[in-house]
């Protein structure tokens, strides 16, 4: 949970923003507010007065929905590999095409005739506004 530390004056944002979202079931966002006011004069260095700023924060909450659709950025193209069903061993999704794997495997271990198509696909979370 979000606690403020003994001895410190902050509070763990991030801790207390992942908290209550998942209490709450919504997006949680906490946005800095900027200075507050000035505190008291303090003594600086060698004596001289200053004067420091305190900052505040206020806490967001929302509903936030969100969309789930597939990647098509060029970074997230679909990666296709076999996978030997014998012996577990995976084509590279980089070095070559899974079907030039496979019959080069095939030719090295003759039993070993079934294999299993692996696709992995690339989705991205869109908030809806």
């Amino acid at each position: 949970m979000a606690t403020v530390d003994e001895g410190r004056s902050y509070l763990d944002v991030l801790g207390f923003e992942s908290d209550l979202s998942d209490i709450l079931g919504a997006a949680v966002e906490v946005v800095p507010r900027g200075p507050v006011g000035l505190a008291p004069r303090e003594a600086g260095p060698e004596g001289s007065p200053r004067e420091t700023r305190r900052a505040g924060a206020h806490t967001v909450i929302r509903y936030a929905e969100w969309h789930m659709g597939p990647d098509h950025s060029d970074e997230a193209r679909p990666l296709y590999q076999l996978q030997c069903t014998a012996c577990e061993r995976e084509s590279s999704a980089e070095e070559e095409t899974p079907q030039d794997w496979a019959f080069a495997h095939v030719g090295r271990n003759p039993s070993h005739q079934h294999y299993r198509e692996m696709i992995t696909r690339f989705y991205r979370m869109t908030l809806v506004d």
